[in-house]
């Protein structure tokens, strides 16, 4: 019933899907220069005209995305600290840095690009902006599922020992985590704490 209904509503014509279908070869013929022997470089130069032009634009969008997508997974690692149950943020902070990520991610990049391009105009900003909101939602849940499965007993030793919730993350947290996370040495257990200088 709802795929009836929504068929209804999208008014969806099987008729006209299947005789539009050769159209879509018309608009992809017509993405593809005519090349001719006797005219060739005028047809070229033709069909590249401004290309240091559409260079530099396509510079632009590879900074926007990779700028972005850093800027969100740096913000998004950060934020996963306090979205983590086991990392001693308190609840309400739990449950709101979890709802913002949510948001973050659940709204596509284009919609968050549209409101950046309403608030702040043309140019690169919105790009950035809505990349990297995006990015900090996905990655930040990454990250905070992550920060729930290590060993706690390195933090546990380190707060026994006097240290803050910075030190329990420094030297407790990211060594556990970190994909370059240094060898234990042998007879040594995996939840061995390093002590604090």
């Amino acid at each position: 019933m709802a795929l009836a209904f929504s068929l209804y509503v999208g008014q969806f014509d099987l008729w006209r899907l299947i005789t539009g279908l050769p159209r879509i070869t018309e608009f992809l013929g017509g993405m593809v220069p005519e090349l001719h022997w006797a005219t060739l470089s005028h047809d070229l130069a033709d069909w590249f005209w401004g290309m240091e032009k559409w260079l530099a634009l396509l510079w632009t969008t590879l900074m926007m995305a990779l700028f972005g997508t850093a800027a969100g997974t740096v913000l998004g690692g950060a934020l996963s600290f306090l979205a983590a149950r086991n990392l001693g943020a308190a609840s309400l902070t739990i449950f709101l840095v979890r709802r913002v990520m949510e948001i973050a991610r659940s709204v596509p990049d284009l919609v968050w690009a549209l409101l950046f391009l309403f608030a702040f105009g043309l140019g690169p900003l919105p790009g950035v902006l809505a990349i990297g909101l995006h990015t900090l939602g996905a990655q930040g849940k990454l990250f905070a599922e992550v920060n729930e499965n290590i060993d706690m007993a390195p933090l546990e030793g380190i707060r026994a020992s006097g240290g803050t919730w910075l030190d329990e993350i420094a030297w407790g947290f990211c060594p556990r985590c970190c994909p370059t996370s240094p060898p234990i040495p042998s007879g040594a257990s995996s939840s061995t704490c390093v002590p604090l200088r």
